[in-house]
């Protein structure tokens, strides 16, 4: 019997996430994927600000960056009727190397640590993969199937088949699963997805047009949302840019016994040579688990969510599980993290997977407003045309932003639980829209810079509590210290006198848990005993 930790179910960029920051905890992982290799298939291609910060903590940044679409590239986005005409909409986005700069002279918190990077999952999965393979403390076995699980009291045991037919069993304390909208671990626990499931089905063609860019007569962009009469027209659509820019997928409903290669070229209206790589249907959901934990079993990313890819929230989404499950996991095998602490990734990633799946509904109803706003008469040239296209523009443009700019949604989302300590009065706005940077309790601790080039964030440890001290009295801070020692919890204190980070932190004392998120605020210390024991997982000293 194999003898392990954590059983990680799934080495997609989820799987691979959670694995890694356990193991660099010094937790002992298996992970186990059904499949010999990543899928050469484009599931995403877009990595949000916090997948991009977490990707820093796990030291992969700078590869998962020179392996993406270059620095200096805009990530505009465009309507179009074909890439042989004028576009109806430009929306301008900043390249990374732009945000970039934009974040270097950002002192309030407003902006994060590091911007958005366009990679697609391809891509994406060999680097985790190979950072994985060499971290010390963590098994990767590939061709491999979970079959099924029991659990106890004292653990789970759980059976794993190789593609060679052999079976093992394998005990874990914990297990995950990170297998996907299928998930074999959820189906064995018996968790349903609820929501709406099969609201819409797409059909997804994978291609490479090494000249697609060079023929295209709009120029470049990240997305080309195609607008077309629903009626002798063909269906709108839209055209997805991968890293490399040689290789892009086309989303659109096709029509019955299409050829890929025709239907291409009359979307784009372009005289192309595109090898199709992969064209099948794909079935749109917005659901969520019921449950996200059933006793040492736990569901993360698309086991637990799947969302229309609008916002590009489902991965992102599951990065963030993962972070939020893996040191929770490690406080408790360490033994300083009480019931509440593992209870909590339940309450506390369970609003946000809500939270998304509206925001997803929210941005995909955007644009199909403007889509079924789109008639032939937006392209004559006359004067009932170009009001036509005016009104028209007027509809797109703030519709088609919802997909693109929620930023609430990537930075914004705050945690209630107990293991928050709370604070009286109304917390402020958090939408999905719009990003405003607070330190309220669950709220994730705004980006500063401690001098050009070092920000805070590479101050904090990820293994550890962080106590910082902003202002005034450092009474009760031994105190405190004190009381997480006798918990065995790790923590660190961090004394800043710089009042530009007083004035963006709002109090003198903020104690940051070890996923950037505060789990208290205040201008002095409270009951130490009863601080330590809430944050810890204790729901009394």
């Amino acid at each position: 019997m194999i003898q392990t930790q954590v059983l990680v179910v799934g080495a997609g960029p989820v799987g691979l996430t959670l694995a890694l920051d356990l193991a660099q905890r010094g937790v002992r992982v298996l992970l186990v994927e059904k499949n010999a290799a990543p899928l050469h298939l484009p599931k995403m291609e877009r990595s949000n600000p916090r997948t991009m910060e977490i990707f820093r903590r796990l030291g992969v940044v700078d590869r998962v960056r020179a392996a993406g679409l270059p620095a200096d590239m805009p990530m505009d986005v465009l309507i179009v009727h074909s890439l042989a005409e004028p576009p109806l909409v430009r929306q301008e986005y900043p390249s990374v190397a732009e945000t970039r700069r934009r974040i270097a002279a950002c002192g309030d918190g407003r902006l994060p640590r590091e911007p958005y990077q366009l990679i697609s999952q391809y891509t994406l999965e060999p680097i985790l993969l190979e950072a994985a393979r060499h971290t010390p403390g963590l098994t990767v076995r590939q061709s491999t199937e979970f079959i099924s699980l029991q659990q106890d009291e004292h653990g789970v045991t759980a059976e794993i088949c190789s593609d060679e037919g052999s079976v093992q069993a394998v005990r874990a304390s914990y297990v995950v699963g990170c297998d996907g909208g299928g998930s074999a671990v959820r189906k064995q626990l018996g968790v349903q997805l609820q929501g709406r499931a099969q609201i819409g089905s797409i059909t997804n063609i994978f291609f490479r047009c090494d000249d697609f860019l060079a023929k295209s007569r709009v120029g470049f962009a990240r997305h080309y949302c195609i607008a077309r009469a629903s009626a002798g027209g063909g269906a709108a659509g839209v055209i997805v840019v991968q890293d490399d820019m040689k290789h892009l997928a086309l989303h659109m409903l096709g029509p019955p016994g299409f050829d890929p290669v025709t239907l291409l070229r009359d979307v784009t209206q372009l005289d192309i040579h595109p090898q199709i790589l992969h064209a099948a249907p794909w079935t749109q959901h917005l659901v969520v688990a019921e449950r996200h934990a059933v006793g040492r079993v736990f569901l993360a990313g698309d086991a637990n969510h799947l969302y229309i890819p609008a916002g590009g929230l489902g991965m992102n989404t599951g990065i963030v599980d993962a972070i939020n499950l893996s040191w929770k996991l490690a406080g408790t095998l360490q033994g300083w993290g009480g019931p509440d602490l593992l209870a909590s990734y339940e309450t506390e990633r369970a609003a946000v997977a809500h939270r998304n799946c509206d925001a997803a509904a929210w941005a995909i109803e955007g644009v199909l407003a403007w889509r079924g706003a789109f008639t032939p008469l937006v392209l004559e040239d006359s004067a009932a045309g170009r009001a036509a296209r005016a009104d028209f523009v007027r509809r797109a443009e703030p519709m088609n932003r919802r997909v693109y700019e929620m930023h609430g949604a990537d930075l914004g989302y705050r945690y209630d639980s107990a293991v928050i300590m709370s604070e009286e009065g109304p917390a402020p706005p958090s939408p999905i829209t719009a990003f405003e940077p607070t330190t309220w309790p669950g709220a994730h601790l705004p980006h500063v810079w401690l001098q050009p080039e070092l920000a805070l964030y590479d101050r904090l440890r990820t293994n550890a509590y962080t106590l910082l001290h902003l202002n005034g009295s450092r009474q009760g801070i031994s105190t405190f210290g004190d009381a997480m020692r006798a918990r065995g919890a790790p923590l660190d204190v961090l004394s800043l006198s710089d009042p530009r980070i007083r004035s963006v932190f709002e109090r003198d004392y903020l104690l940051v848990r070890p996923d950037f998120h505060v789990a208290w605020r205040g201008n002095r210390l409270p009951d130490a005993k009863r601080l330590a024991a809430v944050v810890t997982g204790y729901s009394s000293p």
